[in-house]
């Protein structure tokens, strides 16, 4: 609740009073300074977490990968992403693949997000594609917008989102 609300140093407080916080309680907190703005303090308290012995779960990845998309630290985000498997023998999940998508697409790294997409080894939903769409629109490439709306098009002819966003690319490239 209190990191929810912006009040990092009480969510710190009763965090450091803990005895023995389990994965659930790191993974609050390295959330609450991702939150908010404090990425690189996640993810040091993400290195603790291993250090202290409390074993990552897959939010603990989602955590992070969610603080280095908005640090913009794509090579960390690689090397967190490609550790949960190596290290800890989590099998990434669409979430993980999101914050990839939504990592590499924030970094501008279109091009790549998109070959990220389409080797995934999950079946592709329209979340994984409207993360890329979204970020094509941040970086106003229309080219790809149009190829990857054209794709949601015929995933799901009756939802208005990609309409929306390939509407709102195309007015900013004044077409």
């Amino acid at each position: 609740m209190y990191g929810k609300c912006g009040s990092i140093q009480k969510v710190r407080e009763l965090f450091d009073k803990m005895q023995h916080p389990g994965a659930v309680s790191w993974n609050v907190m390295i959330a609450g300074y991702a939150m908010h703005g404090y990425n690189k303090h996640g993810l040091n308290l993400f290195e603790q977490m291993n250090y202290f012995g409390t074993k990552p779960d897959p939010v603990s990845f989602i955590c992070v990968l969610f603080a280095c998309s908005h640090a913009g630290l794509v090579d960390d985000g690689c090397k967190y992403f490609n550790g949960m498997s190596t290290f800890y023998s989590i099998i990434p999940r669409m979430d993980h693949y999101v914050c990839m998508v939504d990592l590499l697409g924030r970094a501008g790294y279109l091009v790549e997000a998109f070959y990220f997409v389409i080797k995934m080894p999950l079946k592709l939903d329209m979340v994984v594609w409207m993360c890329l769409l979204g970020a094509c629109r941040s970086h106003k490439n229309i080219g790809l917008g149009e190829f990857v709306a054209r794709l949601l098009f015929e995933l799901d002819t009756k939802n208005a989102a990609p309409y929306v966003l390939l509407s709102n690319i195309s007015a900013e490239a004044d077409r």
